[in-house]
């Protein structure tokens, strides 16, 4: 969400290429449904902005294309401060994905690159 946020283009491309590429295989005859999950969102107002822009290339590609597929867009809920906004970011997304380990990493301040360390201590001051 924050690179697609400073560069929107990005957010544009990766969204084009789902699209295009559930349109050519229902074309095919496959039962298709693409799930375009928005990374890193913290706040509904970083989910509304990525939504839009993948709402808008999706309308762009479906005018050129003549041809429409149903999609869903939501989120993974993987940042400490997007669990605590998950009820607003519900009303807009149409999926939640949990995060196994950015979520709890990020609560924890664990490292990923050290996954056998011991986390069940609490460090108090």
């Amino acid at each position: 969400c924050r690179l697609g946020y400073s560069h929107p283009e990005i957010t544009a491309m990766q969204a084009r290429a789902i699209i295009e590429a559930a349109l050519e295989v229902a074309a095919e005859g496959v039962d298709v449904l693409p799930e375009i999950m928005v990374p890193l969102v913290g706040h509904l107002d970083e989910f509304e902005n990525q939504r839009a822009i993948v709402d808008a290339t999706a309308r762009e590609v479906f005018d050129e294309k003549d041809r429409e597929v149903d999609y869903l867009v939501g989120t993974m809920i993987e940042l400490p401060r997007a669990c605590l906004t998950a009820g607003d970011i519900a009303a807009r997304a149409e999926f939640f994905s949990g995060g196994r380990h950015r979520g709890p990493s990020g609560v924890l301040l664990v490292r990923h690159q050290r996954p056998h360390a011991d986390h069940s201590r609490t460090v108090t001051r």
